[in-house]
């Protein structure tokens, strides 16, 4: 199936009208960066004080050992909170385009059900990411650019439709080389709405740093919002239409 321009921007409208009418969406990223926030500024904080303090003036190899601690339970508990926000609200987006509401529920079954193969997926990609990246300096960033569109619909097909993450990668890439060009359209109006966000938190941060910050939060979570509503749109459309697979 290859869009229109129109079936693109019904995809884009509709995806507006589900998030106006859900703004619960935007929660669980909202409540992850605010305890991700918390835990940085009271556990990891104050335990990475507490080794410098022992690097310096006790055994250097208590110290070393304590920040190599440090470092893989901040790297764990990173991991979790990251794929509980991408479960929650990919699950919630889905509920959303199905039925028209979403609830916290939603999301909760999505991550309770797929967070094994959330993390999974997200290790493939990492690593595909990587050779992507390793690539981009001789390759004008190309390699960089195709790995982004190519994997695009690969979470809402292993988090709603159900497939491995090697599947859940080929689907993704059969989706958008079946539907290049208004892939490419999704990705870079994405891009171009998280570099408004940004430079909008930058424009206020020059009048009040807290202001920024709090806009920068909450701007940041409507397009992660958006976006997954706008990406899990197109996966649903692309996998149910004529030469598709059903969800």
């Amino acid at each position: 199936m290859t869009q229109s321009a129109r079936d693109l921007e019904s995809t884009f409208l509709r995806a507006w009208q589900l998030l106006l009418a859900n703004p619960i969406v935007m929660l669980p990223g909202l409540i992850v960066a605010i305890v991700a926030a918390a835990v940085e500024s009271y556990v990891f904080a104050p335990w990475a004080s507490s080794i410098a303090i022992t690097s310096t003036s006790g055994d250097a190899n208590v110290g070393l050992a304590a920040r190599s601690v440090e470092s893989a339970l901040y790297l764990a508990f990173a991991m979790v909170v990251y794929i509980a926000q991408v479960s929650f609200v990919t699950g919630m987006a889905g509920a959303a385009w199905e039925r028209g509401r979403a609830t916290l529920r939603d999301g909760w079954q999505a991550f309770a059900r797929r967070g094994v193969q959330t993390l999974l997926a997200m290790a493939l990609m990492l690593l595909i990411g990587l050779v992507a990246a390793a690539f981009a300096p001789v390759t004008f960033l190309l390699t960089l650019i195709a790995y982004v569109v190519f994997i695009i619909y690969t979470m809402p097909a292993v988090i709603i439709g159900g497939d491995d993450p090697v599947a859940g990668i080929a689907e993704s890439c059969r989706l958008a080389l079946g539907n290049l060009l208004p892939t490419v359209a999704v990705v870079a109006i994405i891009a171009l709405l998280a570099w408004l966000s940004g430079a909008l938190a930058n424009a206020v941060s020059a009048f009040s740093p807290l202001g920024a910050a709090f806009i920068s939060l909450v701007v940041e979570q409507v397009v992660v919002a958006y976006a997954m509503l706008v990406v899990t749109g197109e996966f649903l459309k692309l996998r149910t239409a004529p030469g598709g697979r059903a969800v």
